[in-house]
């Protein structure tokens, strides 16, 4: 580790002559995580829970991801990453209001509506041919 650390430094200095002060967060934690034997497989994580794998894969990079396997494992980590993915995404969209079991929803009348529509142009479009 000490010495990919130091060769890190030496990339750094020859490319851009100077030491950043920071790196990729989501690089060095994944570098440490492999090196620490806490990454997960994404392919071992994918045949377990699929939408685990898509959320660790494509969601945003919780620091939980890497207590999912490998040594002092936390048994509520796939909780928390499906929590906090979830509360992530939710708070930027726009909020609804569940609909009663007997009430058709909006949704429903609007694809009712689209479907009578088509049906109508194929028709006027075959009564035209």
């Amino acid at each position: 580790m000490q010495g990919k650390a130091e060769a890190y430094k030496d990339i750094l200095l020859a490319t851009f002559g100077r030491l950043k002060p920071t790196t990729n967060n989501v690089v060095y934690r994944d570098d440490l995580a492999a090196e620490i034997g806490v990454k997960p497989n994404l392919l071992r994580l994918f045949l377990k829970d699929p939408l685990l794998a898509y959320m660790y894969y494509f969601g945003p990079a919780y620091p939980f991801h890497h207590r999912l396997v490998g040594p002092n494992r936390w048994k509520g980590a796939a909780a928390a990453t499906k929590r906090a993915y979830y509360n992530t995404f939710s708070g930027v969209g726009t909020s609804f209001t569940p609909m009663d079991a007997g009430s058709v929803g909006l949704n429903t009348k609007m694809m009712f509506t689209c479907v009578i529509v088509g049906v109508m142009c194929a028709l006027v479009i075959i009564a035209w041919l």
